[in-house]
């Protein structure tokens, strides 16, 4: 349920900022399914859900590492997004997609590289 609102606020301004920021930083490519927007709702995501990683990637040269799934919403429901292994980007580190609280409310931050 989306709700706007007074006790929202701190939940939009720590969303926005977070967002603000990802766009300074210089991506080399898309490299995670994005939500499909940022998003503010007044229920806890579920428990994170135990992963079976999968095998490196054959056939590629170069450093691999495996980026956790994470709990989406899509059409009003919890959907879960897999992860994936990601190539190294020697000069940036991963920033895992979470869920932020603040006053009761929930909104999503997307996952994204930083540069180190």
């Amino acid at each position: 349920m989306l709700l706007l609102g007074r006790p929202v606020t701190a939940v939009i301004c720590i969303v926005v900022g977070v967002v603000l920021l990802a766009g300074c930083v210089v991506r080399v490519r898309e490299p995670w399914v994005e939500p499909e927007s940022a998003f503010i709702i007044d229920e806890a995501p579920p428990l994170e859900k135990v992963e079976a990683v999968p095998p490196r990637p054959h056939g590629e040269s170069g450093d691999y590492f495996f980026i956790r799934g994470y709990w989406t919403r899509r059409q009003g429901a919890w959907a879960w997004v897999s992860g994936k292994w990601e190539a190294t980007r020697h000069g940036f580190e991963w920033v895992p997609a979470r869920w932020a609280t603040a006053d009761g409310m929930w909104g999503f931050v997307p996952g994204h590289w930083r540069s180190e």
